[in-house]
């Protein structure tokens, strides 16, 4: 594994969280960095993306004006992908489990998606497909403005019409301010609030911090939904 800096960004979980739950902020890394046959761009910045992004992003060169960055692929998790994706959420969520609702996920297990450009991973989500109910478990957009993580979402619902479930259900935490925003935004609805779901989850997972972001003392679950709309 080598890593070289990077004028990148991710929206993604600082290693402080301990592993739980979805987080739209994080801890700057600014780096690349090689891992098996892939490569991956990661860096935390303040916030989440915005809305109406494009999904090519210009950035400017200092010699040569604008210049755009190659396409972004969204495509599935294969098998392949595993042992990279099990680093990489160790990176970005400071294990290999995340703490949800009471039960415990090991991410890179699961189905997903990764957002990729030019090569590198710029973005993944994954989930838990029930019955009738896609969860999104983990929601990392690596480059900040270029609609990734709206796109990762876009993809889920897809998957989650064509697999017949009638809703996308995530969980958060009280202190996620910016991830409770981002996906009102986008359509979801606040759907359950489980008092004291952290303090439980902090009993199995002690490296769970008593305060989140912005100083907000963490304590509870709270569920978003988003209804999945049959295909016409």
């Amino acid at each position: 594994m080598t890593g070289d800096v990077a004028a990148v960004c991710s929206v993604g979980v600082g290693q402080d969280r301990g592993g739980l739950g979805l987080r739209l902020t994080g801890q700057v890394v600014e780096r690349v960095l090689q891992h098996g046959r892939h490569r991956v761009v990661e860096r935390a910045p303040a916030g989440p993306p915005t809305a109406g992004s494009s999904e090519t992003a210009g950035t400017r060169a200092p010699h040569n004006g604008w210049v755009t960055e190659p396409e972004i692929l969204i495509r599935a998790v294969h098998d392949s992908d595993r042992p990279t994706l099990t680093w990489l959420v160790t990176q970005l969520w400071g294990s290999a489990t995340v703490a949800v609702h009471g039960a415990m996920f090991r991410p890179a297990e699961l189905g997903g998606f990764i957002a990729e450009r030019a090569g590198r991973i710029i973005g993944l989500l994954t989930y838990d497909l029930t019955a009738d109910t896609l969860e999104i478990v983990t929601l990392n957009a690596i480059e900040r403005g270029a609609g990734i993580g709206t796109r990762l979402i876009e993809t889920a619902v897809g998957k989650a019409r064509r697999s017949g479930c009638r809703e996308i259900r995530l969980t958060t935490t009280n202190d996620n301010v910016d991830a409770l925003r981002f996906y009102q935004r986008r359509g979801f609805r606040l759907a359950e609030l489980r008092p004291g779901a952290v303090d439980w989850s902090r009993r199995e997972k002690p490296e769970i911090p008593l305060a989140g972001e912005y100083g907000i003392p963490l304590h509870d679950e709270i569920d978003l939904a988003l209804p999945v709309q049959p295909r016409s």
